[in-house]
């Protein structure tokens, strides 16, 4: 990394354009036919950061850490995945290439730049508060929120909250990483960012990204708190969390059984169920299954497709795990959980969980929060 001495951008402005990509509403300012999202400002701001470097591509250094260095490898992983696919006549999503070299860019920039983890931390407090403000605002229906699609009014779907963020399932993966790093970095137990987060969790409405705080969380605080309890304590400890964990299933409603028993019949039977009045409350499910089963389709061509996948032929895939196996193949699932084995367990809950229905490479601002944890890590971490 370069020094701050040698800096050519103020370490403020590196600050600033960070934040400043995380919470810019998303605004398409050059539309693209067909599709409902077109060219925004963070893929101008980011096409100028490449130019940039490689203008002065003597000054930049990938010296990061281990996440960061794990992060760079599996990019060009990405890349690989992407050129087997052309090979095999895999109809790849072109924009998914850029996003990907956007990724890139960032990587490469902002791992030049020492960033403090007292200013971050204390930035990203300021984002918990801000994005709460502008939650009431929402639900007072003062503001609206920008999607990927444009600003929408409130009085049109009525309340959403979505704080600066484009969608009710961003906002609440973002704040749950921005507490995760607060408290990595201070080791407090319940403060305030703590019921301000649980809040704006909460109000969001995102159940998997709930289910996957509450869960890692826990685990967080039994761990903090693990050389101070004794064993009745610990007993006690995880009684409590065996109960929590059933009423939020039985909150959820969630029919485990069917969730497996359909993915079971994706991948052995390469079946999956049609949709009728009897399963509407899981159409949502379905419809992921569908767009499932055309990517599996395509990862089975042959060996090297099964083994490196095909890159990435969609924008979206509403799963992050299902993305990286059928994406980039066994062998890319595989690298990915050898690279985060050493990760810190709360994340590692969190991700797994949330990572089932949410997809992380699909939008811009959870690739920004996560590569920012991966960044604060300590430069000798093992993972």
């Amino acid at each position: 990394m370069i020094s701050n001495k040698k800096n050519h951008l103020s370490l403020k402005v590196v600050y600033f354009l960070f934040f400043f990509l995380l919470l810019f509403p998303k605004i398409s300012i050059i539309s693209l036919p067909g599709y409902k999202q077109g060219i925004r400002i963070e893929d101008l701001v980011t096409f100028v950061l490449l130019l940039f470097i490689l203008y002065n591509y003597k000054k930049f250094h990938f010296l990061g850490n281990s996440g960061e260095i794990k992060f760079f490898l599996f990019t060009i992983f990405i890349f690989f995945s992407y050129l087997i696919g052309v090979y095999n006549g895999v109809s790849i999503e072109i924009f998914s290439v850029f996003r990907i070299i956007e990724y890139f860019t960032l990587l490469i920039f902002f791992s030049t730049f020492y960033l403090d983890k007292n200013k971050i931390t204390r930035i990203l407090k300021l984002v918990i508060i801000l994005n709460l403000l502008i939650i009431l605002a929402q639900y007072f229906e003062i503001i609206g929120y920008f999607s990927s699609t444009g600003y929408t009014s409130p009085k049109v779907f009525g309340w959403k909250a979505t704080g600066v963020f484009s969608g009710q399932w961003e906002l609440s993966f973002v704040i749950s990483v921005c507490y995760l790093i607060i408290f990595e970095n201070q080791k407090k137990k319940f403060d305030r960012y703590f019921f301000l987060t649980v809040i704006i969790i909460y109000l969001s409405g995102t159940k998997s990204v709930q289910l996957a705080f509450i869960i890692s969380i826990l685990y967080t605080y039994f761990k903090f708190y693990f050389n101070y309890l004794s064993i009745i304590k610990v007993i006690i400890f995880i009684s409590l969390f065996i109960l929590l964990l059933s009423l939020v299933i039985g909150y959820y409603n969630m029919e485990v059984k069917y969730l497996l028993t359909t993915l079971y019949d994706l991948f052995m039977n390469n079946t999956v169920p049609q949709f009728t009045e009897d399963n509407v409350e899981y159409s949502s499910w379905i419809h992921r299954l569908h767009n499932w089963q055309i990517y599996y389709s395509n990862m089975q061509l042959n060996i090297f497709t099964f083994l490196f996948g095909v890159g990435y032929m969609g924008i979206y895939y509403e799963s992050f795990i299902f993305r990286i196996l059928f994406g980039n193949g066994i062998l890319g699932l595989l690298i990915l959980f050898i690279f985060v084995y050493k990760i810190n367990f709360s994340i590692l809950l969190f991700l797994l969980i949330s990572g089932i229905t949410l997809d992380f490479i699909a939008s811009f601002k959870i690739f920004l929060i996560l590569y920012l944890y991966f960044k604060m890590l300590p430069k000798n971490s093992k993972i």
